[in-house]
């Protein structure tokens, strides 16, 4: 979740068949966003993308948006929250290959 658009592009750059991490926690956490969380009207992930597109340098913006849409959680209780909504509908998740959230 932290990782940036330079890093993103330099590792697809280093090699693109090992981005599938990315694309697969990008997935899982969207999905989790607008259907398993608490936020069911996906308006904490709007207002996230929204506030990233207006001001990607504004950092205090962006911050609040971010807390605001893992509803204060930390990285590891977002990680744990994930993994049991997941788990609530049949799934079971484990860290991609023993990274966390706050890696990928």
């Amino acid at each position: 979740m932290t990782i940036t658009r330079d890093e993103w592009n330099q590792n697809f750059e280093a090699s693109a068949s090992s981005n599938e991490q990315y694309y697969v926690s990008a997935f899982l956490l969207t999905y989790y966003f607008l259907h398993l969380s608490d936020d069911v009207s996906g308006q904490h992930l709007r207002r996230y993308i929204e506030s990233w597109q207006q001001d990607r340098n504004h950092a205090a913006s962006s911050q609040r948006a971010l807390t605001q849409l893992m509803q204060g959680q930390s990285y590891q209780e977002l990680q744990a929250s994930l993994i049991a909504a997941y788990a609530r509908q049949g799934l079971e998740l484990t860290p991609y290959h023993g990274m966390s959230l706050q890696e990928l």
